[in-house]
């Protein structure tokens, strides 16, 4: 805020002293007051954004932590309240889906999740569905990254559950890490784990899948998130097509 008046200010005395026009000064007055109502807008958007509950990391022993991708922050574009948010720091808590950033004094705090619409960390795509969405088909109301989005669509749920193990006189606490997949169709979402799962869902296009994923070499063993994902989009073209 510093910086801003201070360039407002400089730019005022700069034009004093060229004796501008009237006209000129007029635009110039203008400029300074659209300047400043354009950058009170921008606070008062930090102000509704910065408003969460503080948050408290879960204890665990050693290394283990419940964040995803990592540990160390990372830059998410944020979707809130109806304002976009650009190269904001966060942490995804993925023990409690819950989104961390830092306020302007330093303390973390939690990014109010019903005002949250979307985020997105290196161009993965997360949204919030409740599991009252598509006939109460989804196991939790979480954050889920969407990796298809056609007719059909298939989400990724990551999760960390608390873990505890005795060694010796010591209990460990760590946390478990697990990722599930669900696929909707029909209005609903289905649990798929593998290559059997998902062609036992699209099973009237089953002959014609398995001919499609030899002949593109989708290995689900490799990468089975872009595996799953390749195979929604073959059936939602098959669908399509009316083969």
């Amino acid at each position: 805020m510093r910086f801003f008046f201070l360039t407002v200010t400089s730019l005022f005395f700069t034009s004093a002293i060229a004796q501008p026009s009237l006209n000129d000064t007029s635009f110039f007055l203008v400029s300074i007051h659209n300047a400043i109502s354009q950058y009170e807008s921008a606070v008062d958007r930090q102000r509704l954004f910065y408003n969460g509950s503080s948050y408290a990391q879960p204890e665990s022993s050693g290394d283990s932590h419940p964040f995803f991708p990592s540990e160390d922050y990372i830059d998410a574009t944020i979707q809130y309240d109806g304002n976009t948010f650009y190269r904001v720091p966060v942490l995804f808590d993925i023990n409690s889906h819950l989104l961390i950033t830092d306020s302007p004094n330093g303390s973390q705090f939690v990014i109010n999740p019903h005002k949250l619409e979307y985020f997105s960390i290196q161009d993965r795509y997360f949204k919030f569905f409740t599991n009252g969405d598509a006939a109460s088909s989804l196991p939790s109301s979480a954050f889920y990254e969407i990796l298809y989005h056609g007719n059909t669509r298939l989400l990724a749920l990551y999760d960390k559950n608390i873990q505890e193990k005795i060694t010796g006189r010591e209990i460990e606490i760590y946390f478990e890490e697990r990722t599930r997949y669900f696929v909707l169709k029909n209005e609903r979402y289905y649990s798929v784990r593998n290559k059997h799962s998902i062609l036992k869902l699209f099973s009237n296009q089953k002959q014609a899948l398995k001919s499609l994923i030899r002949k593109e070499n989708i290995n689900f063993k490799a990468d089975k998130a872009q595996a799953l994902a390749h195979v929604a989009e073959l059936y939602d073209s098959l669908i399509e097509t009316g083969k």
